[in-house]
């Protein structure tokens, strides 16, 4: 297993908002970081989610509405 070779305990979840991402696909997108957030809680893997936002300061009700 990748964490057990390289002996991580944190892993960054980019969560891609624009371009496709998050606000125009909010469902798949979730899914998304579902599946890696369930998959890295099995193996023992801390997650940090990055609301990765270019325009951040143009969707701060949706990451409200997210976190």
């Amino acid at each position: 297993m990748v964490a057990e070779y390289w002996k991580i305990s944190l892993l960054r979840a980019a969560y891609g908002i624009e371009m496709g991402g998050h606000l125009e696909n909010p469902a798949t997108e979730l899914a998304k970081l579902h599946q890696v957030v369930e998959t890295a809680i099995k193996v023992g893997i801390y997650v940090i989610i990055d609301w990765h936002d270019h325009n951040a300061h143009e969707h701060v009700e949706q990451a409200k509405t997210f976190f």
